[in-house]
Parts: structure tokens; C-alpha cells; sequence
């Protein structure tokens, strides 16, 4: 459980050091527009109670589609820590198998990281 824990800071860690970049280049994603800060994209992403309805989870995809295609290019860690933290609570009831229990949530995020 520390594993997971030091997970999660080194995130927060990663997310509040690119805070400053995302607000600079969120507007250059017409589906990131409304959101000039990572954690209010962040909560969009994550929150179950807005990503109910069929037009909400459009939205949802469009959005994540903006940031893998933000990030394929040139890899950047700014659009990598997001898609960690867009996908880190619905990975984190998942069962994740050939690893040690406290390291399978950290090596998926590694590799989504890549």
C-alpha cells in the first residue's frame, strides 16, 4: 500500500509541476478549452456523476482522444501524468495479475508512461 501511495504523490507531484505548461497550451485542444487547469480537466474525467449520460461520455472521449494525441507525438510527460490521472481510479479496483499486489497498479501507470 506505501507503493501506491507514493504512486499517487509522485502524480500530484507531476501533475502540479506541469500545471503551468497545461494552462499555456490547454486552449490550443478545442476539446480541452473549458478546462484551464489540470485538476478541473481532471475532475471531468473522473467524475462518474458527469460522465453519465451518452453526450457526456462523448465529451469524455473527445477529450481523452485531444490528450493521447497531445501526447503521441513527442511523449510528453504533461499530456502522460494526465491520462495517468484520468485512468488511475477506474485501474484502481481492477485486478492486475504477474506482478507483486502493491507494484501491478504502478507497473501499468509506468507503462502507460511509457
Amino acid at each position: 500500500m506505501a507503493r501506491l501511495r507514493t504512486l499517487a504523490r509522485l502524480l500530484q507531484h507531476e501533475l502540479t509541476r506541469y500545471a503551468p505548461v497545461y494552462a499555456a497550451r490547454h486552449a490550443e485542444h478545442a476539446a480541452l478549452a473549458d478546462y484551464p487547469t489540470i485538476p478541473s480537466l481532471v475532475a471531468r474525467l473522473t467524475d462518474p456523476k458527469k460522465n453519465k449520460s451518452r453526450k457526456a461520455q462523448h465529451e469524455r472521449s473527445r477529450m481523452l482522444c485531444a490528450i493521447v494525441a497531445a501526447y503521441q507525438p513527442a511523449r510528453d510527460r504533461l499530456w502522460s501524468a494526465i491520462l495517468v490521472a484520468a485512468y488511475r481510479p477506474r485501474v484502481a479496483g481492477k485486478r492486475f495479475y504477474g506482478a507483486d499486489p502493491e507494484e501491478r497498479e504502478a507497473i501499468f501507470f509506468a507503462a502507460l508512461g511509457g
